[in-house]
């Protein structure tokens, strides 16, 4: 009888571990890889109508694409630093962005993946023990879920490159969230961890882009001070950019060894991709000699001494469980421990016998299961859920209670 008994607590325990509390992201549900601008979930919607509210975000209209993508503002739109601070227009940096690393360092960085050429880099990275940051596409993560896993266990950085590699600054507000909140949670669901950087495809960014960025996701803008054009050199042969970048393997290792050879200061932050062979190439052969040289290679948080994460300092953990994808801008993002978003807990302790307490900690405001819908009343789906999951930890609390009674009286 008392080993029934202990059968139904197990039975119950699986069945409780199906709420939804514990679960991540279905694939099922993420945007087709390809698409642009993805209609984004009710949690990021959230969390920019907060970020609104507080007057956090900045006002202005999306710039309008030309052809080929790039954007166009009307005439008497201000892109300097003194208005809306466009880098592609005017390469204005604003005072958040990261672009040139501290002197005497290179902060190493790859664009684009993951893709089939990526764990060429992965492994060479991993065998000189070297740390890189990754600037991944959403789309290509959900189509190689398997690379983006051992980008990870390779010891890389993970950070936002967006879902479809647009022009930002001519995405609407809700097309900047499925952008970035999509990639975000993504990464969080392969990996655990919640990104803190992102870089914007082709630079292209203005001061509305960035604020959506910080406010709603907690990401630092990351740009560069050297690019090396080496995404212009084809498998096939030959360049696909006229009248700029590398011709051939050559010439981008010229490239790289100039930049090798450059004053220490300011740091380097050089755009590098890892979208083929001949890219990978450029630094991989040309890495001893950015060493000889007396550069400090690491990754782009590392040369700041910043966490890699807004939940972890980096892929060693510790995981902070409270913070979530879209849970708005951190206070800070230091080297000592991880940063903090302002998500409310939820604590809930159980101690159904002097043998046993669980401590339950929950994010408050989860999302609502419709995507694309307003979202109405998270924290009433927060109660149902806290609810759920307090009556499973019980039901695990007992159970562990009753083996210990089993215990005492065999």
């Amino acid at each position: 009888m008392k080993l029934i008994k202990v059968a139904v607590l197990f039975s119950s325990v699986l069945s409780c571990t199906a709420s939804p509390l514990f679960k991540r992201q279905s694939s099922s549900s993420y945007p087709d890889p390809g698409a642009v601008g993805p209609t984004p979930k009710d949690s990021s919607i959230a969390a920019y109508n907060t970020a609104k509210a507080a007057g956090k975000l900045v006002d202005v209209s999306p710039a309008t694409a030309l052809d080929g993508g790039a954007p166009s503002y009307p005439s008497d739109v201000d892109t300097s630093s003194a208005g809306i601070c466009s880098w592609t227009m005017t390469g204005c940096f604003a005072p958040d962005d990261l672009y040139s690393a501290p002197d005497g360092r290179w902060g190493v960085s790859f664009d684009d993946g993951p893709v089939p050429s990526s764990p060429t880099l992965y492994t060479f990275l991993e065998s000189m023990n070297q740390s890189a940051t990754h600037f991944m596409i959403g789309g290509n993560i959900v189509n190689n879920p398997d690379i983006f896993k051992q980008a990870i266990a390779s010891g890389g950085h993970i950070a936002i490159h967006t879902w479809s590699h647009p022009y930002m600054s001519t995405m609407t507000d809700l097309q900047v969230l499925g952008e970035l909140g999509w990639t975000a949670q993504v990464i969080y669901d392969l990996s655990g961890f919640v990104p803190a950087f992102w870089r914007p495809p082709y630079g292209d960014v203005d001061n509305r882009v960035r604020a959506i960025a910080k406010e709603v996701f907690g990401l630092t803008t990351t740009i560069w001070n050297q690019d090396t054009d080496d995404w212009c050199l084809s498998e096939s042969g030959g360049t696909s950019c006229t009248g700029e970048g590398p011709a051939d393997d050559s010439a981008l290792d010229a490239e790289m060894l100039a930049f090798a050879a450059m004053a220490k200061s300011p740091g380097l932050m050089v755009l590098e991709h890892e979208l083929t062979s001949l890219s990978i190439g450029g630094f991989t052969r040309n890495y001893a000699s950015l060493l000889s040289s007396g550069w400090d290679i690491m990754s782009i948080p590392d040369a700041w001494g910043f966490s890699w994460y807004l939940n972890a300092r980096s892929n060693a953990g510790p995981v902070d469980a409270s913070i979530t994808v879209g849970g708005g801008s951190p206070s800070s993002i230091n080297s000592s421990s991880p940063t903090k978003a302002s998500q409310p807990l939820t604590t809930v302790t159980i101690t159904p016998s002097p043998l046993t307490t669980v401590t339950l900690r929950t994010s408050a405001g989860l999302e609502s299961a419709a995507v694309g819908q307003p979202l109405a009343d998270a924290a009433a789906t927060s109660g149902v859920e806290g609810r759920t999951a307090r009556v499973c930890w019980g039901v695990l609390a007992l159970l562990v209670a009753t083996v210990a009674w089993l215990v005492q009286g065999a």
